[in-house]
């Protein structure tokens, strides 16, 4: 399983994603400025999209 861990501009980490890399990819940029909420935003729209495929 692929997990993403973000660092927040007040210093905290937290695993914000676990995702299958046998169904979605990311690259580091696509999070670089995202909030947590448009992470998961993000991550339904792939998974939904793979899904649909």
């Amino acid at each position: 399983m692929g997990r993403v861990e973000a660092t927040f501009e007040d210093g905290s980490t937290a695993v914000v994603l676990e995702f299958y890399p046998d169904e979605v990819s990311y690259s580091p940029q696509e999070f670089i400025g995202k909030t947590r909420e448009e992470v998961r935003a993000m991550h339904r729209a792939k998974d939904r999209a793979y899904f649909l495929s």
